[in-house]
């Protein structure tokens, strides 16, 4: 390898200004150069916080990392086409894999029998490079297309059930499919059969709902997770009931123990008793309330013009946030509740056709100490 015929110095510098998929590419070609790369680049993996496999588009994955919050495609996994001559054979994880240069960059090629075995092979070329430094996340828009099982690696899906959906069985195959659900988009119209009150949609870290009806997925009761952000699109039935429903459900501390955020848009305006149906607590309203806001769950990357050589804007606006900012919507109000098992608190805010809810992690009275008076 006429690389290592140049000064360690210059070595450095010239992988210093290689773009990351060649240089992933080249320390396929020999062990020596691998290990070279692996101790030459560790101040550049350090920024390296996530690799991204993205089947949004045909199943097949793109794969990108996340480098200093910038998005950067390294290679793609497709399968073969035998009309095309120009693959060359690397040794990945001790699997041959032929690649070839899709749109100047690196493609690695299966036969329909290989997908799961290369797509594994690479991941563990990942694993040992990186160790336990980066998180790995598969994206998904098809329930159709199977989720490959690799080691610590997550699931975020934009899925859109259309009305009168039917395949609730594949559905919940897929979910359940994935080792941990990280986030989870979805448009639901209506089904022929309800969620499994088990299924493995409850237990997203994060989730974004629009749906026909409150309860289908029945978010308000059987929710697990950290974040969740609904819009309902059908004024009919109670929907004020629903909610008190949830409401009276954290207040009991019987469910939603890891619920931080719950944002809820209705299509008809909430009343003012509704308050008062919680029997919510009040802040003397010359006092200031603190304002309850937190990271979401996930964050819009920036869009660089390598990810838009390979993967429409639309799509990347499905599979980023759940929004576009990096919080959520700060909740200032003076109607709070109290949890009964441990005491802490939820700000409440009710306006228009928005619900917001906001867990502290504080007691009653440690909340109440941040409130500011005027005197």
């Amino acid at each position: 390898m006429k690389l290592f015929n140049f000064p360690y110095v210059i070595r450095k510098e010239i992988l210093y200004n290689m773009e990351s998929s060649n240089i992933f590419l080249l320390s396929f070609v020999s062990e020596e150069l691998r290990e070279f790369i692996k101790t030459s680049q560790i101040r550049r993996y350090k920024n390296i916080s996530h690799v991204e496999y993205n089947c949004c588009t045909t199943g097949e994955p793109f794969i990108y990392i996340s480098y200093k919050g910038f998005m950067q495609l390294i290679m793609k996994i497709e399968e073969r086409e035998e009309t095309e001559q120009d693959y060359f054979p690397l040794n990945v994880s001790g699997k041959m894999i032929d690649f070839r240069m899709s749109n100047g960059f690196p493609a690695a090629s299966y036969h329909p029998d290989e997908r799961e075995s290369v797509i594994k092979a690479i991941h563990n070329y990942f694993l040992d490079l990186f160790k336990n430094s980066v998180k790995y996340h598969w994206l998904a828009s098809d329930y159709n297309h199977p989720i490959v099982q690799l080691q610590n690696l997550s699931l975020t899906c934009n899925l859109n059930l259309d009305r009168n959906f039917a395949d609730m069985e594949n559905l919940e195959n897929f979910l359940s499919s994935a080792p941990v659900l990280k986030r989870v988009n979805m448009s639901v119209g209506t089904t022929t059969e309800p969620f499994s009150p088990d299924s493995k949609l409850y237990e997203a870290e994060s989730i974004k709902v629009t749906q026909h009806s409150p309860t289908v997925p029945d978010i308000l009761s059987r929710f697990q997770g950290r974040q969740a952000f609904l819009r309902w699109t059908n004024n009919g039935g109670d929907l004020e009931l629903e909610l008190w429903r949830f409401v009276n459900r954290w207040i009991s501390g019987e469910t939603f123990q890891n619920l931080e955020y719950l944002k809820v848009e209705i299509p008809k305006t909430i009343g003012p008793q509704f308050l008062n149906l919680i029997s919510a607590r009040r802040i003397d309203e010359e006092d200031q309330p603190p304002t309850h806001t937190l990271p979401k769950v996930s964050v819009k990357p920036t869009v660089t013009m390598t990810q838009i050589i390979s993967i429409s804007i639309e799509d990347i606006k499905k599979y980023v946030d759940f929004g576009f900012e990096p919080n959520t919507e700060p909740i200032t109000s003076h109607a709070y509740v109290v949890r009964r098992t441990d005491g802490h608190v939820a700000s409440v805010k009710v306006q228009g056709l928005l619900f917001c809810f906001g867990v502290w992690n504080k007691t009653e009275d440690e909340f109440l100490k941040m409130v500011r008076s005027p005197y």
